[in-house]
């Protein structure tokens, strides 16, 4: 697939802006609890990402692993040194492209539905445990307990949220008031909810005055009918580039100057008013551990 570019001078900001990154989306159909075919899948799409010119290539919700029913999530866990992370890294490095992608960790006795971010050195800057967990994913996985990590990529500040996190704007806040330029969505979202993600991230990417990169597979999985719908939304609310139901790698660049485009129109952290938020933060007697 080809790369999407904006046209600088249609889109509110200085033509001769040279911050930009480079993000691929990777769509790819993923086979649940065949770790192997996943991560070949992963190692032949990043060279594909670096060609178009990437600088990170974004892959969806636990693709390395794909998904497990409690019972046997366990058994496809990985840990994080050795195979196939360490491969990854590799390749990474090899081909100077920074790679997002999931999988389901274990981490002594737990559980955790985990992405991490590569850079191009194959070093891992953030290992992100997803801290909203869906339905019966509790049942497994454990909850993620930073919400707040943001870690610079390129000169770019880079926050993770993962799926069903991006449903919370509280989560996305935290993101926001760290510094995040950028969010990372590797999703796993299905039908019947399709149309609940496309409204959820670009609100997430106004609200924040950041890029958004949603991620997801295109696929019959295991478990779902996973959508696609793939998408890079600017800090206006706008698609840089979308990729419906097709499979493969495609990628867009973004300019960042269109952050501080979108704050000089509305800036939602200037005008806050967090002297009447404290309820937010607390804890309903029936949540607490």
């Amino acid at each position: 697939m080809t790369e999407t570019r904006l046209d600088p001078a249609l889109h509110g900001m200085s033509p001769f802006s040279s911050a930009r990154l480079t993000v691929a989306l990777g769509q790819l159909p993923c086979a649940d609890g065949d770790t192997r075919r996943n991560v070949d899948a992963v190692l032949a799409a990043i060279p594909e990402a670096a060609g178009q010119g990437a600088d990170l290539v974004l892959f969806p919700e636990e693709f390395l692993t794909g998904f497990s029913a409690p019972p046997t999530i366990g058994e496809i866990a990985l840990a994080r040194s050795g195979w196939p992370l360490d491969d990854i890294a590799a390749c990474a490095r090899e081909h100077n492209i920074g790679v997002a992608a999931g999988f389901a960790e274990r981490d002594g006795s737990s559980l955790y539905n985990t992405t991490v971010l590569i850079d191009k050195r194959g070093e891992p800057l953030l290992y992100f445990r997803k801290t909203h967990l869906w339905l019966g994913e509790a049942q497994s996985c454990a909850f993620g307990r930073r919400q707040d990590e943001v870690v610079e990529f390129e000169g770019v500040k880079v926050g993770v949220l993962t799926c069903y996190d991006v449903e919370f704007p509280e989560a996305a806040r935290c993101l926001g008031l760290a510094g995040a330029e950028l969010i990372l969505v590797p999703t796993g979202n299905m039908y019947p909810w399709e149309h609940r993600h496309r409204v959820f991230i670009m609100a997430r990417a106004i609200e924040n005055h950041a890029f958004v990169a949603y991620c997801n597979r295109a696929d019959c999985g295991a478990f779902y009918n996973h959508t696609g719908d793939s998408a890079v939304i600017d800090p206006f609310g706008r698609v840089v580039h979308e990729m419906g139901a097709a499979q493969g790698v495609a990628s867009c660049t973004l300019h960042m100057s269109l952050i501080g485009g979108s704050k000089r129109e509305m800036d939602y952290f200037h005008d806050r008013r967090p002297e009447l938020y404290g309820s937010l933060a607390e804890v309903p007697d029936e949540a607490k551990e």
